[in-house]
């Protein structure tokens, strides 16, 4: 079906976990458009940890029934949960090593993995956990399985970490040393000293953005500890905890997450310029965004704090948001109306000069594309599927958006009932109307139809091309038309 094949991700927007990132091992979202991952380090040999700084063994929290969990000090004794098995070692990590020093202050050691950790990590196809089966880590439950980055093969990937509730003042059945990771709602390794949650990264080539290092690549921004804060490992918690300053909330521009809502953190890496404060797990018991924040999980994939605004709040489509700092758009929240005083949240968006309607066009970077209320962009994936570049509006349908933003020759069209969804396509009665390479696909509610990046049926592509549709596939792309293979 049309609806299902055009679920999108959108890049600028989605969040995603990173596995120890700023200045915890705690998963954080970043801007990368992913389902929930994490990259859990995979140790050479568990059995080859220090044991004797082990002074907290982390027994404090309950395993699962299967195992997950469980402190170990070797692969064997976490045997028993099957393929991939393994146990992460406790490891003590060195924060401002060589290539990325902390400016004036020693390197940091802080404890991860404390007392070891059972878990598996496998290739999906081969015996590991299936993210998207519930209980595929143990029948016993009390486990969840989260996609994990590809082996060197380029598998996909799965790991089984234990299940927790995220809650205010403590880290659940977590074990002393891990923190209830809001996101995926597992137990993961925490904070294990005050000082690592007083560094953060300064901005310093003064792009407007942190960029974190990369293999062979180190960042242009520099490590700061920053001697005044107050910021502090809560040993509820084991999470970085801070005292806000006055009236800090969703959405405030941020250098630190010190500078954030109480368990708030600031996201720097692009698209989020000068900084964003938000808080992760906001639907989580005792949880709430602090005033002037808009709980939404609605194109961020989780429940995060976002700054509340109003949709398309200025009568000009290209003029700045008047509830949104500059750069940032309101994104729906798929629930209030026009005549709600706040009915989405803030998030980077896309302004330029393009003033011309483009929907449908051939595109490499969303500053190509018209993009009314900041809402175009460069689409580049239909679901799980990788395409060329064509220029859309996204949420063109959401309430107080003018019914002809699109364009002449444009539609809005929902792609996805559950998230009330909706982007501008290019509407056309034959393929050679469309960009090379798109179909002409008829559109199964509003009727017509329009160009899209697949195709079903031969006819639906242009006269020289036929479609391609791999094996045990519904849908595929339209080709030169020529011998079979």
């Amino acid at each position: 079906m049309l609806t299902t094949v055009l679920v999108i991700g959108y890049a600028g927007v989605l969040l995603a976990v990173g596995w120890g990132c700023g200045s915890s091992h705690v998963p954080r979202p970043d801007a990368t458009v992913l389902d929930a991952t994490a990259d859990i380090p995979m140790p050479t040999d568990a059995s080859a940890s220090d044991e004797s700084a082990a002074s907290d063994t982390g027994a404090d929290g309950a395993a699962p029934a299967c195992g997950v969990g469980s402190p170990c000090t070797r692969h064997a004794e976490c045997a028993s949960l099957g393929p991939g098995a393994i146990c992460l070692a406790e490891t003590t990590e060195v924060l401002g090593g060589p290539g990325d020093r902390i400016e004036g202050h020693e390197p940091i050691e802080r404890r991860l993995w404390i007392g070891g950790y059972c878990t598996r990590i496998a290739p999906i196809a081969e015996g590991g956990c299936d993210p998207d089966v519930p209980d595929s880590c143990c029948e016993a439950g009390g486990a969840r399985c989260l996609s994990v980055d590809p082996d060197a093969r380029g598998r996909r990937q799965s790991a089984c970490v234990q299940s927790c509730t995220p809650r205010e003042d403590d880290n659940d059945v977590c074990r002393d040393g891990y923190a209830c990771e809001p996101i995926v709602r597992g137990c993961v390794a925490g904070c294990s000293t005050d000082e690592e949650c007083r560094v953060h990264r300064e901005d310093t080539d003064g792009d407007g953005y942190v960029t974190p290092p990369r293999p062979g690549r180190p960042s242009p921004d520099r490590l700061v500890y920053d001697p005044r804060s107050t910021a502090r490992c809560d040993r509820r918690t084991w999470r970085c905890t801070h005292d806000p300053p006055p009236g800090a909330s969703a959405g405030d521009a941020c250098v630190r997450d010190a500078d954030c809502e109480v368990g708030g953190i600031c996201l720097r890496e692009p698209p989020w310029r000068d900084g964003y404060c938000t808080r992760v797990g906001c639907d989580a018991p005792g949880v709430r965004c602090a005033p002037g924040g808009h709980c939404q999980s609605r194109f961020v994939g989780v429940a995060v704090c976002l700054g509340d605004c109003v949709v398309a709040d200025h009568p000009d489509p290209f003029a700045p948001h008047r509830t949104c700092r500059p750069g940032y758009r309101c994104v729906w929240d798929g629930m209030g109306g026009t005549d709600d005083s706040r009915n989405g949240g803030c998030v980077p968006g896309e302004f330029n000069d393009v003033r011309e309607p483009n929907v449908g066009a051939r595109c490499d970077t969303s500053a190509e594309c018209y993009s009314p209320f900041g809402a175009g962009i460069c689409l580049k994936q239909w679901g799980d599927v990788e395409t060329a570049g064509t220029c859309t509006v996204i949420d063109c349908a959401a309430p107080g958006v003018p019914a002809d933003v699109c364009g002449p020759g444009a539609a809005c069209v929902e792609v996805d009932a559950e998230s009330r969804l909706s982007i501008c396509l290019a509407l056309c009665d034959r393929a050679d109307q469309c960009a090379d390479g798109m179909a002409c696909a008829a559109l199964p509610v509003r009727g017509g139809r329009a160009c899209v990046p697949f195709c079903r049926f031969d006819g639906e592509c242009r006269s020289t091309e036929r479609c391609e549709i791999g094996m045990g596939g519904d849908s595929g792309h339209c080709v030169p038309a020529g011998p079979m293979p």
